[in-house]
């Protein structure tokens, strides 16, 4: 089930994020996840459009847009391969129509992710926290 993000889901939204990040990039420091878990907080959530997916009553994964760009899809890891991540971007993209978002270069497996949901590459940059490269994808024009 998905539903539109509440404020009491904050701590499930930070630990499903850190879990994610601690796996997904092991190229940033510990301060800078740090950092980046302080500003989900503090600007991201309450700042953005979110919605957050169920299992059992848990919050198992969420999606946060500004506006029509993916500013995060996570989903915890142990719920990884069964569906989540992609009922969530399909509802935003059903609501939304096209949506955007830049993936670092160095997280392949998110990559993969959003080509596999019809996603499209269309420029590259650098990612202004980490100054990683970035590959900004596009769905729905």
């Amino acid at each position: 089930m998905i539903r539109k993000y509440e404020d009491s889901d904050l701590i499930s939204v930070i630990n499903i994020w850190h879990q994610t990040a601690e796996a997904a990039y092991s190229f940033m420091s510990g301060d800078m996840i740090n950092s980046i878990r302080e500003d989900i907080k503090t600007k991201y959530m309450p700042n953005s459009q979110s919605w957050v997916a169920l299992r059992d009553g848990k919050v198992v994964g969420f999606i946060a847009l500004l506006e029509n760009t993916v500013g995060g899809l996570f989903v915890s890891p142990q719920y990884q391969g069964q569906g989540i991540g992609k009922s969530l971007v399909e509802h935003v993209k059903s609501a939304n129509g096209s949506i955007s978002l830049d993936v670092l270069k160095q997280s392949t497996k998110a990559l993969n992710f959003y080509k596999k949901c019809g996603f499209t590459p269309t420029k590259d940059g650098v990612c202004p926290v980490t100054g990683g490269q970035t590959v900004t994808v596009v769905s729905g024009f």
